[in-house]
């Protein structure tokens, strides 16, 4: 009798996990593709001119643990590549913006007023280096190719059209 109930319950519970929220046990995939010259945003996984894909699986009330793997195709441009990697993270980091930082300064104006105003004088500065750095030098690449992904995790957040290149303004995300 024990065996059975405990043999039922193990069941139901193997049922409900697959079913409800953040205890997915499958992935869902996303990926980056250029469709007629045009980078389209497609969930599968299936296109002939992939730039990135996304692996994504909510497992945070099973496991404690959301999984995002990014994989991008090196025949594109780094930055392109670092984009697309962005714009596909939106799935995990719209849960995370919503959890930590959407609401962040309701109650701190005055603090998140400096923390702005000293934000944008480091994007500034970081504009400008990226303008006048060339291209190889191996840090400042880097850092070009760091605020590609950073751009493409705004616009996918904000679900925008997708326009690689770079944005600097404030949001939530920095």
């Amino acid at each position: 009798m024990l065996a059975t109930w405990l043999a039922s319950v193990l069941l139901i519970t193997g049922l409900v996990s697959t079913t409800s929220e953040g205890k997915d046990e499958r992935y869902t995939y996303s990926q980056m593709c250029i469709v007629e010259r045009k980078l389209t945003v497609l969930h599968g996984f299936d296109c002939r001119e992939q730039v990135a894909v996304a692996k994504w699986r909510n497992s945070v009330n099973a496991s404690g643990w959301t999984f995002l793997e990014v994989e991008t195709q090196s025949k594109y441009e780094p930055e392109l590549q670092a984009y697309a990697a962005g714009v596909l993270s939106r799935e995990v980091l719209h849960y995370h913006i919503q959890n930590t930082a959407e609401d962040y300064c309701k109650n701190f104006t005055q603090y998140c007023k400096r923390m702005n105003e000293f934000v944008g004088q480091n994007q500034d500065y970081i504009k400008e280096k990226l303008a006048s750095t060339p291209r190889d030098d191996t840090y400042w690449s880097a850092v070009n190719r760091t605020y590609h992904q950073l751009t493409g995790l705004i616009d996918g957040y904000e679900n925008r059209s997708i326009t690689p290149g770079i944005t600097y303004e404030m949001h939530p995300i920095l």
